[in-house]
This record gives C-alpha cells, sequence and structure tokens, in this order.
C-alpha cells in the first residue's frame, strides 16, 4: 500500500478547497513582512534558529515511521518546511496567499498550498500525517476558535502521531505589550498550563515542553538577549540553561494516542 494517500498528492498540486480567507490588511501586513531582511529571507533569522533547535530536539523523542508524512501548518514563507525536508515528506500550507507566494519563490522544490484546516479535512482526510508542526501560528486563532484548531490537528494526525506546537507563553504577554508596540494582526497568547488544558481536552497526551528564544523585556531577559552574553556561551554553552525561565517560546511536543 502507497503510504502516500492520494489526498496528499492532491494537496501537494494544489487541489484544494479554500474557505477561511484573511483580511486585506492581514494580506497586506505578511506581504510587507516576508520582504524584510530578517523576516523574509530563505535562512531562518536568530528568533526561527532558536526555535527549529527546540523543535529538533524535540523530534528525537518520536517515534515516526520511515518517510513519515509531516504538515508543517502556517507554514509562513516555508523555512520550517525546508528544515523539515530531512525528516520526511513534507507538506506547507498557509492561509495567507502572500505567504504561499513568498514560500514557492523561495523554495521551488517543495510543495505549498493556501488552505485552511476545513480545506485540508475536506481534500485530504482524517488520519492522514504522521507529524503536524505548527510554528507561532496558536496565538494567531482567536480564543473562541483555538479548540476547533487544536481538535483539527488531532483529527489530521494517525493514531499515535504527533504534534509539535510553539507559541508565545501567556505568562509574558504583559511584559510584551509594555515592551514593544510590533504586534500582528491577530494576538491571543495562551499560556503553559492552558495549553497543556486545550491539548488534552481534545484527546492528546502532552508528552515534553520546553521553551526557546529571549527577547529583551525585562532587564534580565536583556542581559541574556545582548550580544556579550551570547559570545559567552559559546565560550561555556552550560551557561544557557540560566536563560530558560526568560525565554518567550514555548515549545511543546503532544501525541495522539494509538487508540483513539
Amino acid at each position: 500500500m502507497n503510504h502516500e494517500s492520494k489526498a496528499f498528492a492532491e494537496l501537494k498540486s494544489g487541489q484544494t478547497h479554500r474557505d477561511h480567507r484573511p483580511s486585506h490588511d492581514e494580506e497586506v501586513f505578511y506581504r510587507s513582512l516576508w520582504k524584510s531582511g530578517y523576516w523574509g529571507a530563505a535562512e531562518p533569522n536568530d528568533d526561527e534558529r532558536s526555535r527549529l533547535v527546540a523543535i529538533v530536539d524535540l523530534l528525537k523523542s518520536c517515534d515516526l515511521v520511515e518517510m513519515p508524512q509531516i504538515l508543517d501548518l502556517g507554514c509562513g514563507r516555508g523555512w520550517l518546511s525546508h528544515a523539515l525536508r530531512g525528516y520526511g515528506d513534507v507538506l506547507g500550507t498557509d492561509i495567507v496567499a502572500a505567504s504561499v507566494e513568498r514560500a514557492r519563490e523561495l523554495f521551488p522544490d517543495l510543495s505549498f498550498v493556501r488552505t485552511d484546516l476545513q480545506g485540508l479535512s475536506r481534500s485530504h482526510g482524517t488520519e492522514s500525517f504522521d507529524l503536524v508542526v505548527s510554528s507561532e501560528v496558536l496565538e494567531h486563532v482567536e480564543a473562541d476558535e483555538k479548540r476547533d484548531f487544536m481538535h483539527a490537528i488531532h483529527q489530521l494526525l494517525r493514531p499515535g502521531g504527533y504534534a509539535i506546537i510553539t507559541t508565545p507563553r501567556g505568562e509574558l504577554e504583559p511584559l510584551w505589550e509594555e515592551s514593544s508596540d510590533w504586534k500582528q494582526p491577530v494576538e491571543v497568547w495562551i499560556s503553559e498550563s492552558e495549553l497543556d488544558s486545550l491539548a488534552v481536552s481534545v484527546g492528546f497526551r502532552v508528552e515534553r515542553r520546553t521553551r526557546a528564544h529571549v527577547y529583551g523585556i525585562t532587564p534580565l531577559s536583556r542581559l541574556f538577549a545582548s550580544r556579550s552574553f551570547r559570545l559567552l556561551v559559546r565560550i561555556l554553552p552550560v551557561l544557557e540553561n540560566l536563560t530558560y525561565a526568560s525565554r518567550i517560546y514555548q515549545v511543546v511536543l503532544l501525541r495522539r494516542p494509538e487508540n483513539t
């Protein structure tokens, strides 16, 4: 039996339904973002590289099949899809046209489709992926839609499949708002305990969690984010452990149990 389903092939070719349409302001925001040097390049920036290190660390705990079907949900400009290609057959999806266009420009040999979760469910069916990675997407889902979002990921996974979610820690949102006026069109952060409860409520088992990246939003985190401290960490990597409480992203490994 061919491990790649017919629906997966259809999605990769772009044959999909499209329900959710971002607002004009969202399209304009991301089209501009992907033109910037820091957020628009093929290589991950420091922020993204920190998340990637955490994701790869959690992947070591995953008992994946050979050449797993991987979904990069909310792929943006595609840097993470490109990084995940060494682990299996990757499909990147996003609801923002500007994001998919940029991903295809940067990584023309990878598969990117503009679609939402409803479109994925219809075109691809349930229990179709072995791994779903969704990095910096959950905070852009409205509060009353987050459970449906997580439930849809659970349904897209085969029994025994894994999900890796990265999203800002809601515990730090007040500090972030005090220190920065930069916000994306929808920003609804969720705490670590809230994410755990949400995941369990839709049937996931929380396997592991870690944190990533330090922003200078407190005096201590400004020290940890400084160039001098980062240089010192290169000499004494153990010092990285001191930054854990100040890291802004939660990175969690979830698993859909075999019997669900």
